[in-house]
């Protein structure tokens, strides 16, 4: 329904003619004012009101072609009681018939809104509330189905609502058309490769191949992979059950045969008998049973040959027929195959619409039995059907055949033989199938016949060549020699077409065990690389040829595509192409190509060898929950053409797993025996000297290693840990830990990478090695994140990188910087749904237990808490964080009563501590404090640390040290250290550059106590404004303005899917390998190696709204000053603000106070 065009009159642009103009125009501001709307709140409130007022005379506003679509572009933004509302006004009493026979706006709007109530549901919001709408609007469609059905809205309106119960796209029937081309009958163009769509985020629906009409979709008939096919739970099973029995009265089976022949009730029985399919629930498989039945005219026993081949004839009818050999058991199957063909196989087969029915009974037969009488009843003449533009037939009867595993030596001699009678200018039976329903015979095509993808090649042809090759090697034998027996010229011209190119493949891979005869075809199609590449599909089968060719036949295509780099780059798909070939390598020279083709090939088998460890995957997959399909995901992109010098950036919001599951997979790729023994790389200070760069050395003999930046004004430090962990080995005490080689920028890191990739030191020669570079939207704007993006293709050397960032390549943090940079390859991982982070928690609980221990027995009291509270919670945020910290402060409270011995059920449970939830949720609606400050039971986070942030303070008021803007928070940090420590210890505390004197003897240490002691008797002393701000915007871009609860937890939310410990302590052994973290060192802000965090990143901050956070704080009285005017120059300020109060602020902030506090 979302596809179909709007006709009429009402379809024209500008077009209003239901409503006054001047309503129209109030909605056409409605639409301008929400452009200008950026608060979520607003915009609820702008949509809500333009629906309240349409609803006063729906039918007119949903009717007009302006307002409808004003309406439909307000519907994300609306409340879900307003959706509800608005769909069931148009779907009550005299409504329901104007939308089903009106203009198809209004039916427009009703799909729309059932698809965003599905949605919603999905994600866990007001699923009560929008089940019983579900319930109202099927009560109402059925109140007059059979009318509903048979007009052209109410078709389309009644299919969705039939997709949204049963929670899958069931409105796609086989004979949809998925692109325009010739008919299934005449082999359309999708004849030969499926069309795939694959659902984006985590929350949709397993990947699966979309059904789609033409022959495509018979001859993956059976697979498990086709959406049709899928069978599992329903939604809404009990309304689907209410429209079956809605439906099948005694007046339907009265009107079956008509419905049937309906033009818009004959596509809605389609999606009811796949909604039926092969279901769990056994009432809807007996009502399957029934329908069939009615449709056939009474019952599936009784039904006569006449009748059912007249069905098989109708234009309309026949789709059903199809649908009814697909989804009917096979006892049912085999009564219907016999009485249906028995005598008239071959006119139903070469009949224009029957046909239809022969190959959806071919492709869905089910024992070899059956098809063996099928075959015998076509076999004498497959050659009368070729000649008649039948071939679908035939393909779909050698499809059954390879999917049986039966009959496939006599099917494949059976169409040789049919071929080879087409008689006329073919040279053969390749030939004349290439040449199918063509007036131009293969021998006589060229170049010069027509552009790439319209050379003359048939469609069906391809299909049938296709299916072919495919089978066993004793029955697809002749098919293979004669192929390769073509001339040169014909071949190339073969890889030159759209189907053409995918018949060459078949059969390179039917053979690839033969080195010989793929050597053969590889040098029979020099000439034509470049031709053949011009094209999605021709650049696929160019790639393929490219990983099967050995070094020899790699540099001929390599050279080919050189030569016609400019025709290339112009296509879709050339550039990768062209990257995945490294055509650019080879203009420098041969020697360097092979170089490069080499390590590449390699490094390939390594990555493949890696995700091919099952133990490993298994575990890792069971560490991180919910995104089993994430990680496949990220290894097949890592797999596929990346290779060598390449990009991939890895986005999504934060706690989703990026960091964490990057980790753990280069981990694991370690601990499988990927690389050499593993020697870690004893580098103390690296760890903090860098911010966001991960190195994971695939092959290189390290482990990984976890970088942070503070800035990229500096890149010395980061590009001389970058070459350090290349090379190996660990620092030395004799020479004060000092870096092998200096690096002063990028230009001097491309001298030196080529060296390290040659095997120098202690690598390996010819390994590749990855770059991780975490929160990289943070390095948008720099040098620095061009240079190692392009280092790797530079110095000729397989560095590839991967990037982490919360943000798209089309975001405003990258697009305004990396326009001179190729868009990488992309993946996205959404945030958790409802049901996804009940899962992830529950699975934490379970890895909290002891080692062996049984599951506690309140695991159904914490689900069904689980159940009642994250979707609520989750309207608030995404975080998975936060909301694991509100169901630990949450859940005592929730469970008391049961510790009391009271016995309530989980409802009664939920209703004592709602009014708590509700104000949970409000507050973080509006704050930005995480969900736990307002419990004092200190109930740490599960999975993280329960130890407190040094330095905390217990008795400090938590208002001031939670709901303090961020700006303000670091300026009372900024003013306390400005008044603790004098000027001269700045340059210490904040100059990562500074070098520290030789060590003093005693004497001199007693005097910096003695003086520090007289320092703190003395107060806080005044400082100017300038010092105040340097210092403010020093710790402000050290620690990116995080916030974390007074509970002082550390949390990794990218191991959202695994129990690690973060505390500090951890995280300073973990990077220092001692207890403590030294002075002047970064405090942990961005998470030991760019972890993301729970905090939301924040934007730049302005200096206006510092110095009026300022003068705000002066109001207050926190800072006290000299002076009239706060912003005057050479005002100073002393910070009277408590200690206490103080190291609250940096423990919500995450700061390490007394880092930065340097008295003597």
């Amino acid at each position: 329904g979302e596809s179909r065009a709007r006709d009429g009159r009402e379809g024209e642009a500008g077009f209003s003619g239901r409503l006054p103009k001047d309503e129209v125009q109030y909605y056409e501001e409605i639409d301008k004012q929400l452009s200008k709307l950026e608060d979520g709140e607003e915009q609820r409130l702008l949509a809500d009101n333009a629906f309240e007022q349409a609803g006063t005379q729906l039918i007119e506003a949903t009717g007009d072609g302006v307002v409808s679509r004003v309406l439909e572009k307000l519907m994300p933004h609306a409340s879900t009681q307003a959706l509800i509302d608005m769909l069931t006004a148009l779907t009550s009493g005299e409504n329901l018939a104007a939308v089903c026979t009106g203009a198809p706006f209004p039916s427009h709007v009703a799909e729309k809104i059932l698809i965003l109530l599905q949605s919603r549901a999905r994600a866990g919001e007001a699923p009560e509330q929008i089940e019983q709408a579900l319930y109202s609007t099927t009560e109402s469609v059925c109140g007059d189905l059979q009318a509903v059905i048979t007009t052209r809205h109410g078709s389309f309106l009644s299919r969705r609502l039939l997709s949204v119960l049963v929670g899958r796209d069931v409105t796609s029937g086989p004979s949809a058309k998925a692109a325009p081309g010739p008919s299934v009958a005449g082999g359309g163009s999708d004849a030969a490769a499926p069309e795939v769509e694959e659902e984006k985020g985590e929350e949709a629906a397993p990947k699966r191949r979309k059904t789609v009409g033409g022959l495509a979709s018979k001859l993956e008939r059976g697979s498990d992979t086709s959406a049709a096919a899928s069978a599992g739970e329903v939604d809404h099973p009990e309304a689907l059950q209410g429209l079956l029995a809605s439906l099948l009265t005694d007046d339907f089976a009265v009107e079956a045969a008509a419905l049937c022949r309906n033009t818009f009730a004959a596509p809605f029985l389609q999606s009811l008998l796949w909604a039926c399919k092969d279901n769990e629930c056994v009432c809807l498989g007996e009502a399957t049973t029934q329908l069939v039945s009615c449709l056939l005219g009474g019952t599936m026993l009784n039904v006569t040959p006449d009748q059912l081949q007249q069905m098989m004839q109708d234009k309309v009818a026949s789709h059903v027929i199809e649908v009814i050999y697909q989804v009917v058991p096979d006892e049912a199957f085999q009564k219907l195959s016999t009485t249906g063909f028995k005598g008239a196989m071959v006119h139903l087969a070469s009949h224009a619409f029957a046909n239809f029915s022969v190959q959806a009974a071919l492709s869905s037969v089910r024992r070899p039995a059956q098809l063996k009488r099928m075959f015998q009843d076509l076999r004498p003449h497959l050659a009368q059907l070729l000649r008649a533009r039948r071939g679908g037939v035939v393909a779909a009867l050698l499809a059954g055949a390879r999917r049986l595993g039966t009959l496939e030596a006599d099917a494949a001699a059976a169409t040789w033989a049919a071929a080879g009678a087409l008689g006329g200018e073919h040279a053969g039976p390749v030939p004349a199938l290439l040449s199918l329903d063509r007036p131009v015979p293969l021998a006589r095509l060229g170049p010069s016949a027509g552009t790439r993808g319209k050379s003359g090649l048939s469609p069906l042809g391809t299909a049938l060549l296709i299916q072919l090759l495919q089978l066993p090697v004793e029955a697809s034998g002749q098919w293979a020699d004669a192929l390769a027996a073509l001339p040169p010229a014909q071949l190339r011209l073969v890889a030159g077409d759209a189907g053409g190119c995918r018949v060459v493949e078949t059969y390179l891979r039917a053979v690839q065990k033969s080195g010989k005869k793929v050597k053969a075809m590889l040098a029979a199609l020099r000439g034509g690389w470049a031709f053949a590449a011009q094209g999605g599909s021709g650049a696929k089968f160019v790639q393929t040829c490219f990983d099967l060719a050995d070094m020899d036949e790699k540099l001929a295509i390599a050279e080919e595509l050189l030569k016609g780099r400019q025709a290339l780059v112009s296509t879709h798909h050339g550039p990768r192409l062209l990257a995945s070939c490294h055509v650019d390598t080879l203009r420098r020279g041969r020697e360097a190509w092979m170089q490069r083709v080499a390590t590449a090939s390699e490094l390939r088998s390594i990555l493949t060898a890696m995700v091919n460890s099952s133990a490993a995957d298994a575990e890792l997959k069971a560490r991180f929950p919910c995104r089993e399909r994430s990680i496949d995901a990220l290894a097949t992109a890592v797999q596929t053409g990346q290779a060598g010098a390449c990009t991939l950036l890895l986005h999504g919001p934060p706690s989703t797993g990026k960091t964490a599951i990057v980790r753990s997979v280069a981990a694991y790729g370690f601990m499988a025996g990927i690389a050499g023994p593993s020697e870690a790389c004893q580098d103390p200070w690296g760890d903090y000297t860098m911010r966001g760069l991960w190195g994971v050395h695939v092959g290189m003999g390290h482990a990984p290693r976890v970088h942070r930046l503070r800035g990229v004004q500096h890149p010395r430090p980061l590009l001389q840990s970058l070459l350090h962990q290349l090379k190996g080995g660990a620092r030395k005490r004799g020479t004060g830990y000092a870096q092998d080689q200096d690096c002063d920028s990028l230009a001097e890191l491309l001298v030196l990478l080529p060296a390290l990739f040659r095997g120098h030191g202690r690598a390996p020669p010819q390994r590749g090695a990855w770059v991780v570079l975490d929160n990289a939207q943070r390095l948008a704007g720099s040098d620095l994140l061009t240079g190692l993006t392009r280092a790797g293709a530079a110095a000729d050397v397989p560095l590839s990188v991967l990037l982490l960032a919360r943000q798209p390549w089309s975001s405003t943090a990258f697009a305004t910087s990396t326009q001179a940079l190729a868009p990488p390859a992309t993946l996205e991982w959404a945030a958790y749904s409802s049901d996804q982070m009940i899962q992830i928690l529950e699975h934490r609980r379970r890895a909290t237990l002891p080692a062996g221990a049984a599951p506690s027995g309140d695991a159904a009291t914490f689900r069904a808490f689980l159940t009642a509270f994250v979707p609520t919670y989750r309207r608030a945020t995404t975080d998975l964080l936060e909301v694991e910290a509100a169901v630990a402060a949450l859940y005592p409270a929730f469970r008391a009563p049961l510790d009391a011995g009271r016995e309530l059920r989980p409802a009664q449970l939920h209703a004592r501590v709602n009014p708590l939830v509700q104000r949970v949720v409000a507050e973080r609606s509006h704050t930005a404090a995480p969900a736990a400050k307002e419990f004092g039971s200190g109930v740490p986070c599960m999975g993280a640390a329960h130890d407190a942030t040094p330095g905390s303070s217990s008795g400090a008021p938590p208002a001031l040290a939670s709901q303090l803007p961020f700006v303000s928070k670091y300026l009372i940090l900024a003013a306390y250290v400005a008044s603790r420590n004098k000027p001269t210890a700045d340059r210490a505390v904040f100059d990562p550059g500074f070098r520290k004197k030789a060590r003093r003897g005693a004497q001199a240490h007693d005097r910096m106590v003695e003086a520090a002691e007289e320092a703190w008797l003395r107060g806080p002393h005044p400082f100017p404004l300038e010092r105040c701000l340097h210092i403010f915007y020093a710790l402000y871009s050290s620690h990116e303005g995080e916030e974390v609860g007074e509970g002082g937890a550390w949390h990794d939310p990218g191991a959202e899917g695994g129990v690690e410990d973060w505390s500090d302590a951890n995280v300073t052994r973990d990077c220092l390998g001692q207890g403590r973290r030294s002075p002047g060192s970064q405090p942990r802000g961005g998470d030991c190696g760019g972890v993301d965090r729970a905090a939301t990143y924040p934007p730049e901050v302005l200096h206006a709204d510092v110095l009026m956070a300022l003068s705000s704080l002066v109001m207050l009285r926190m800072l006290s000053m000299s002076g009239g005017d706060p912003l005057e120059p050479g005002t100073l300020y002393r910070c009277g603000v408590e200690e206490g109060v103080v190291r609250a602020i940096a423990a919500n902030l995450k700061v390490q106070l007394s880092d930065y506090l340097k008295l003597a």
